[in-house]
């Protein structure tokens, strides 16, 4: 089967299991706690085969990054590609869903407290699929992006760190209602390892 069709079909089954888990949550069949533990699961599994799926493509299917040359040092551009599509369509369903939650928990417990900071991880998440087309202008402490190496490890950890924040939302959202802070620091840590992992092989590329 064409690699591009296997993906698509992957990413029509993550779509399929994630409209089947929130209908049940929904029609209160599952639990709040069930259905967040269950998104996670299946959520983790399918990015996981999906990013060993893109990885299988053709190099210059995964990434292109194009660089010039300016007085102030070199700027990058990342082209599109299958990779980045399947990273955009990623954080569009996982965010949809996520929403779903917010809404299904405001109609069960009237909480407008999760409602800015959902709104501040959605619109993060945005920031980061775009900048990871412009790798030079994340900011990296002690890093200046210099080469295309460093520039691919950038837009790579900026689209990663995007598709964590739909969990990030869902993590705020039922915290709120459960009144603990413990899935959204359990986030904001798996996204600060994804940091520090990313900030130390873009400096050893140096």
């Amino acid at each position: 089967m064409n690699r591009k069709k296997t993906i698509s079909w992957l990413s029509a089954l993550w779509t399929v299991l994630l409209g089947l888990l929130t209908a049940l949550f929904h029609l209160s069949v599952i639990p709040t706690r069930t259905y967040v533990m269950a998104f996670i699961a299946v959520s983790v599994v399918m990015s996981v085969v999906l990013l060993l799926a893109i990885r299988r493509l053709p190099s210059q299917e995964r990434l292109h990054v194009l660089m010039e040359e300016m007085a102030d040092g070199p700027k990058f551009k990342v082209r599109r590609t299958a990779e980045g599509t399947v990273f955009e369509a990623a954080f569009v369903l996982l965010t949809v869903v996520a929403w779903a939650l917010v809404v299904l928990l405001l109609r069960r417990s009237p909480n407008m407290n999760m409602l800015f900071p959902c709104i501040v991880t959605t619109v993060v998440g945005v920031c980061c699929l775009a900048g990871a087309y412009f790798p030079h202008t994340v900011n990296i402490p002690g890093v200046k992006i210099a080469n295309i190496g460093q520039a691919t490890l950038a837009c790579r950890m900026m689209r990663l760190l995007a598709i964590g924040m739909p969990f990030l939302t869902m993590a705020i959202a039922y915290g709120t209602v459960a009144d603990t802070d413990l899935p959204a620091i359990a986030v904001v840590a798996v996204m600060v390892v994804v940091c520090v992992v990313f900030t130390i092989l873009i400096y050893k590329r140096k």
